[in-house]
């Protein structure tokens, strides 16, 4: 009686974080807290898990990450401003052509004699700034220099991202085949506790132990199959998504 009674106050505590999950995935999606619970409250099997995950993930599957896609635009606008820098020691020359109209006569105005052209030349040169136009691009350099290397960790945090979930979800599913191991063995005690006690070899107080065992090695299972989805989300965030097995 007491490990039923511990086990329906534990189902209590579920439910409740279950409909906290519930309410928090409606947030995201711009949607009153209560607005998913008729859907997702149903009892439904865990979802499966794919039968293999690709081997050997190249490294260039991360790149679809937001984080590492706003890094390498980061690095490559800081190697552009020392061009703009470098640009700015050097005069400019614009160059702009002219054309001109006389004449006292519509029907003349357009003639070649008429005609005039001329052509401008406007140049800038910088004036002497005690060393700023170099000064900025020794500060864009060094902008590009730590752009680079925030590029660089970005890219080993993915990674490790990366691998971290997929040595979880890897662990996870070896420790699934040991726990359906379990639960088989600890069905096949059941069963036999049943029938030594339809013959009157033994109490029911084996049946009992035998029935707590099965239900404990289900719950583990069960468990572990929750965890290994969640870390089979975690993977597919750390590569950014768009994957397939």
């Amino acid at each position: 009686t007491g490990v039923i009674t511990s086990a329906a106050a534990q189902l209590h505590q579920l439910e409740g974080e279950e409909r906290v999950q519930i309410h928090a995935l409606a947030i995201l999606l711009a949607e009153p807290p209560e607005s998913l619970e008729p859907e997702l409250t149903q009892p439904r099997a865990l979802p499966l898990s794919p039968p293999s995950l690709p081997v050997g993930l190249p490294a260039d599957l991360i790149r679809r990450r937001p984080d590492v896609r706003e890094a390498e635009r980061k690095l490559a606008a800081a190697n552009a401003e020392i061009g703009v820098q470098t640009a700015n020691l050097y005069p400019k020359l614009d160059l702009i052509g002219l054309a001109s109209f006389a004449s006292t006569s519509l029907g003349n105005l357009f003639s070649a004699a008429n005609l005039t052209s001329a052509a401008l030349g406007m140049a800038s040169e910088p004036l002497f700034d005690a060393g700023k136009s170099r000064a900025a691009i020794r500060a864009a350099r060094e902008g590009a220099i730590q752009a680079d290397l925030a590029w660089r960790k970005t890219v080993l945090v993915s990674l490790r991202d990366v691998e971290d979930a997929l040595a979880r979800y890897r662990s996870e599913q070896e420790r699934q085949l040991q726990l359906t191991q379990a639960v088989g063995a600890t069905q096949n005690s059941l069963a036999i506790a049943r029938d030594q006690y339809q013959v009157g070899l033994v109490t029911f107080a084996n049946v009992y132990s035998a029935e707590l065992a099965e239900m404990n090695a289900r719950d583990q299972l069960v468990q572990s199959q929750a965890a290994a989805a969640t870390d089979l989300v975690s993977l597919y965030k750390a590569l950014g998504g768009g994957w397939s097995a």
